[in-house]
């Protein structure tokens, strides 16, 4: 698939180690590899905690193929390939999510000051569920145990067996998103209104 064609300081058999499953190995890769992709993430998605949630993803495929790894084909370039690929998905998805909204809102029909609110009820609760979707699975489930089932950070930490710390700084680090991830498509959604109603 991919050749090891990068510095000497990597072991030649760093790739059959992690093809065998050392998990030292792929700390190894982490550490050479993990802020080439970050800055990868970062110029295309232009948010830390995208770039971030990014770069988990791409180490986490990098664990489930690891045994489809080839010595001959270099690691960094397939990373970057992975991931390059992975901040395209996400723009497309952003974007086909943003035009989804538009046309949700811009569709609504006229109506009293109670449908006005329950419509805005919804567009909220809709996007809301758009931006949890973009979370990571860990992250994900850490927002749905502390919003939806109500359980606080010690007993999300013994569920998943997790640090408190980890479900902190996670849950955390979610609602940075989503407040970030409301705020743009509200502004972008406002544009296009305006546009629409000027033009």
């Amino acid at each position: 698939m991919f050749k090891s064609n990068v510095s000497k300081t990597i072991p030649e058999s760093l790739t059959q180690q992690l093809r065998e499953g050392s998990e030292e190995a792929f700390e190894q890769v982490y550490h050479l590899y993990h802020k080439h992709l970050y800055a990868i993430a970062l110029k295309y998605l232009k948010n830390p905690d995208l770039a971030e949630d990014a770069l988990q993803e791409v180490f986490l495929k990098l664990w489930n193929v690891r045994q489809e790894l080839d010595d001959d084909h270099s690691l960094k370039a397939y990373l970057s390939v992975v991931m390059r690929n992975h901040v395209l998905n996400v723009i497309r998805n952003q974007q086909r999510e943003i035009a989804n909204y538009v046309e949700y809102t811009l569709n609504w029909s006229e109506s009293d000051d109670e449908g006005d609110e329950n419509k805005r009820l919804e567009q909220s609760i809709w996007l809301l569920e758009q931006g949890v979707s973009q979370l990571s699975p860990q992250k994900k489930r850490i927002f749905q145990l502390r919003i939806t089932e109500h359980l606080n950070n010690e007993q999300i930490a013994q569920l998943l067996g997790l640090s408190i710390n980890t479900v902190k700084f996670q849950f955390s680090q979610s609602l940075h998103f989503l407040r970030t991830y409301i705020r743009n498509r509200t502004e972008i959604l406002l544009l296009l209104l305006l546009w629409k109603v000027l033009f």
